[in-house]
């Protein structure tokens, strides 16, 4: 007898529970009894609904989404919940690849945990790699692909899939057509991301990396630092042993996490198992412009929005032009919180050629007693641009940030004073 099935759609309480448990989290980040409960209970969203979620968690500043009825839940699960990638390193690597993005999960975790990394996230799956494409939308070091990845440019034949939606099995082929999918080379993703190497790569490609790493010889495995593997024996025998074959014990040392082999190259003799401290990483950076998650709150004094009194461009920077010669300076003013940041740079232009001197200041003033940390000026000629590197005391909690510009004492116009930020941070 056929067994009766009861199907729960997502409803309104599920969602409004949903949200009750992201709140909680969200005052409690390290409850792991909290966050299994709020897993279990998206789990039961994706197995009783199709559609798209989104899941909110304090660690990422942007919401994850994932698709009812798909295996999403589970990867999110896997890398959020149990930690499946937080790996303690001996290097903080700065260009990362990650082949076999899924639903870009992975790249989203590695973004927050090396906030300083380039990362490049490949996906052949068009239906999985829009959803990636959505969640790595707000990083802007996170450069999206869809394709695979093989020993040579070309095209890989889709065999089908063993494992929900992140099981899709490839092989070499010469056909090009349906069931292909395009694929570059190691070195030719390196090319495409302006990269000569690669310094950690994490690798979850179905059983391809039998042929990925079939060639122990190839010159972007003897420069890589790490790799993170979890390989596939089930699906194509002895590929764990294909991959081993390319990193010798002398080289390389050996671990497992979980399901996942880890090869990091050596910083000495000693031996595979050696035990690792945890990976000390940079502070993150405070970036003043940018389009990504992070909320900045602006204010702008003295300045008329728009045209060309202030507008972002490129994601880097800012124009904010003078007010005329005694008026008073143009200023946006940015709130941030200081994690230990003791540096400020920037890189400031006066892209107008028929115009006067402008003078470029930058005041950081702490909030909580009014103390003036940084008060610096700069005069720029019309067409010259500069590196401004400042040091201060240390930033711990809200400050104050104050981007100023003025017409330099002499001039008789702000005609074409066309002032400019780039990359204004705090490091």
């Amino acid at each position: 007898m056929a067994q009766t099935v009861q199907f729960e759609p997502a409803c309104a309480d599920s969602i409004k529970l949903k949200e009750a448990l992201e709140d909680a989290l969200s005052h409690a980040p390290n409850d792991t009894a909290l966050r299994k409960q709020y897993f279990s209970h998206l789990a039961k969203l994706a197995e009783s609904s199709i559609g798209l979620f989104q899941a909110r968690l304090p660690e990422i500043p942007t919401p994850i989404y994932f698709r009812g009825g798909t295996s999403d839940i589970v990867n999110m699960q896997q890398i959020f919940q149990d930690g499946k990638l937080n790996i303690p390193l001996r290097r903080v690597p700065q260009r990362i690849l990650d082949l076999g993005g899924y639903a870009g999960y992975a790249a989203v975790f590695l973004a927050t945990h090396f906030p300083t990394a380039h990362i490049m996230t490949v996906e052949p799956m068009t239906a999985n790699f829009r959803l990636l494409a959505l969640n790595t939308l707000p990083y802007r070091r996170i450069l999206p692909l869809n394709a695979a990845v093989g020993r040579q440019s070309g095209r890989l034949r889709i065999l089908g899939t063993h494992d929900a939606d992140w099981g899709f099995m490839l092989a070499e082929t010469q056909e090009n057509g349906p069931g292909t999918v395009i694929s570059y080379s190691v070195p030719d993703l390196l090319q495409l991301r302006g990269w000569d190497r690669v310094d950690l790569i994490k690798c979850d490609i179905e059983g391809f990396e039998a042929t990925l790493f079939a060639d122990v010889s190839a010159s972007w495995i003897r420069a890589l630092d790490t790799l993170v593997i979890e390989t596939h024996d089930h699906m194509m025998p002895g590929c764990s042993a294909v991959v081993a074959a390319c990193f010798s014990e002398t080289e390389y040392a050996h671990r497992m996490r979980g399901e996942c082999h880890i090869y990091e190259r050596r910083l000495d003799a000693n031996p595979p198992n050696e035990e690792l401290e945890p990976l000390s990483h940079p502070l993150p950076p405070i970036v003043l412009v940018h389009s990504g998650p992070d909320c900045i709150p602006l204010r702008l004094e003295n300045v008329v929005f728009g045209r060309d009194g202030f507008f972002l461009f490129e994601d880097i920077g800012l124009q904010l032009l003078p007010n005329p010669p005694g008026s008073a300076p143009a200023q946006a003013v940015f709130s941030v919180f200081g994690q230990g940041q003791t540096r400020f740079s920037a890189t400031i232009a006066h892209a107008g050629v028929v115009s006067e001197d402008i003078v470029f200041r930058v005041l950081v003033r702490r909030l909580a007693d009014g103390a003036l940390l940084l008060d610096s000026a700069r005069r720029v000629l019309p067409g010259a641009r500069g590196e401004w590197h400042e040091r201060l005391p240390r930033m711990d909690g809200m400050h104050e940030v104050v981007l100023q510009t003025e017409m330099a004492p002499g001039a008789q116009s702000n005609h074409a004073a066309y002032a400019r930020w780039l990359e204004p941070r705090f490091y």
